[in-house]
């Protein structure tokens, strides 16, 4: 390797003999010494590069937009803290650089098929195929661009149609499909299936992630954020609430924080129309009543992900789209956080499973996304009005703070059975 100190010794040896060289000589010997000092700075440079790169993990920096994902702040609610005697305390996942939560299984799910030789960085093939409800979609998207793969996505045309949007300017095709039973052909997740045994039967290089039942999903949160959360609390956590979708969250948080400390309560928080609520304490999945405007939550079948980590949940909690409507509004009026419903939905349950544990208990949960994803819905005024938020909106938007959307006088937090039986596939 060469050093800057050894190019700044060569020009000058050259130079001396350049001086003792008749004119026609020193012509042809400046473009020598020119290119080789050009050579030799570009050496130095590249060496210069090499060395950085093996400190960048200590300088801070990180290596494509994949590095960037995880290491999260964990956030204090002040006026939720002062409201409940409890330390309500908010994992800030929208803060990663997809802006959710589902940038942890997706980087994983990528690394872990690059890892096995499936996928391979700008080789030209690789296209992600999955089914979601929006936030893996773009996660995948924003990574699928970084490394040159193409992305394909099926989802529920329900979405807010801010998150095919953010896939396609990744460069994303998406497939918005109807609504439809989980054993429907055109749901979104077995659309997503479809195309991919489509593409591959054709010879085309598509790889289905599949996030629901890929246990790289709940390895990103088993070897990521719980460890992070049990770090930043020092471990003083008393209870990690979060809601389901695929069940990698919680799961694979819950798994981590059980291996640390068999005292912290882990429990989930159901949306209406899902049924992990039901799953946990009676072993049988029976929606809650009603449907739900959140959306990525919820499911009425027993996912991979969850499976590996439901012997770590203690209970559940339901939480209607009411309260989470009015503590979206209130979280951006009361503590200036801007997050979707699911995020709010996660935050009303923290505040609920708070009021049932000792005062000055530390209570985490999760930031999944944005609220910038849900300014046609969630933060709309025609759109709440339209569907009958606007006065769960107005609730949580009250100038004197109060929790009083929150039906906290009657919190029942259902235990989970001793023993929650495996359901897969039933």
């Amino acid at each position: 390797r060469i050093c800057l100190y050894c190019v700044v010794v060569m020009q000058k040896a050259m130079r001396t003999a350049f001086r003792s060289l008749r004119q026609p000589a020193r012509t042809a010997a400046a473009a020598c010494i020119g290119a080789a000092a050009g050579a030799a700075a570009v050496a130095s440079t590249a060496s210069a590069l090499e060395v950085d790169n093996s400190n960048d993990s200590r300088s801070g920096i990180v290596h494509g937009i994949s590095g960037a994902v995880g290491n999260t702040p964990l956030v204090e609610l002040p006026s939720l803290s002062k409201a409940t005697g409890r330390r309500i305390l908010a994992k800030c996942e929208y803060l990663n650089p997809g802006g959710s939560v589902k940038d942890r299984p997706a980087s994983r799910l990528v690394a872990e098929l690059e890892a096995a030789g499936v996928l391979k960085p700008y080789s030209g093939r690789g296209k992600l195929v999955d089914g979601t409800g929006g936030n893996t979609g773009v996660a995948l998207a924003m990574i699928a661009a970084s490394k040159g793969y193409g992305a394909c996505f099926a989802m529920p045309k329900i979405l807010a149609p801010e998150k095919p949007d953010a896939m396609r300017l990744f460069g994303a095709t998406t497939l918005l499909q109807p609504p439809a039973g989980y054993d429907d052909p055109e749901h979104y997740f077995n659309k997503a299936r479809r195309v991919v045994e489509e593409d591959v039967a054709a010879g085309g290089s598509s790889v289905w992630t599949n996030q629901f039942e890929n246990l790289a999903n709940f390895r990103a949160h088993y070897d990521g954020t719980g460890p992070e959360i049990w770090k930043q609390t020092r471990g003083r956590v008393a209870a990690f609430v979060a809601a389901a979708g695929t069940g990698g969250t919680v799961g694979g948080v819950s798994a981590f924080l059980k291996s640390q400390s068999k005292t912290v309560q882990c429990i989930v928080a159901d949306c209406a129309g899902s049924g992990y609520h039901d799953y946990v304490s009676t072993g049988k999945f029976s929606p809650l009543p009603g449907g739900t405007i959140t959306e990525g939550i919820g499911i009425m079948r027993l996912t991979e992900n969850f499976a590996h980590g439901r012997h770590h949940v203690d209970g559940a909690v339901p939480v209607s789209d009411s309260e989470a409507l009015a503590m979206a509004h209130y979280l951006v009026h009361h503590e200036g956080v801007w997050v979707g419903p699911s995020a709010a939905l996660n935050v009303a349950a923290a505040v609920k499973v708070a009021t049932t544990m000792p005062e000055g208990s530390m209570v985490v949960t999760v930031l999944c996304d944005k609220g910038e994803r849900y300014l046609s819905r969630t933060y709309n005024d025609e759109w709440l009005k339209e569907s009958g938020f606007d006065k769960a909106a107005a609730a949580g938007k009250n100038d004197s703070g109060s929790l009083s959307f929150l039906d906290l006088a009657n919190v029942k937090v259902t235990p989970a059975l001793k023993v929650i039986p495996d359901v897969r596939g039933k």
